[in-house]
């Protein structure tokens, strides 16, 4: 995503500040899911069952890309963790 210079603006403030006006950033997941008023224990076994079938490229939700087709699932392992606010939107009928 970091090549996209579209996400540059969210992408270069955690990289340069370790943080972004866009999203809760921390070193554990238990953090970032504190920051953003989620229980810490739910967070971090959704992450778990997340990371137990990743690698198998489909994970406990079906899905077997990050977005539209685009991206493997990966195990999230390494900080600094970004959880984002978001929500669904119809744009087009």
């Amino acid at each position: 995503m970091k090549a996209d210079k579209r996400d540059a603006r969210f992408w270069e403030s955690i990289d340069e500040e370790g943080k972004t006006p866009f999203a809760y950033v921390g070193q554990t997941i238990a953090d970032v899911a504190r920051q953003a008023g989620l229980d810490p224990q739910v967070l971090e076994k959704t992450v778990q069952t997340y990371n137990e079938t990743a690698p198998a490229g489909k994970d406990a939700f079906g899905r077997t890309s990050l977005s539209s087709g685009f991206g493997k699932p990966l195990p999230i392992r390494k900080a600094p963790f970004v959880l984002m606010p978001a929500t669904a939107a119809l744009i087009a009928t």
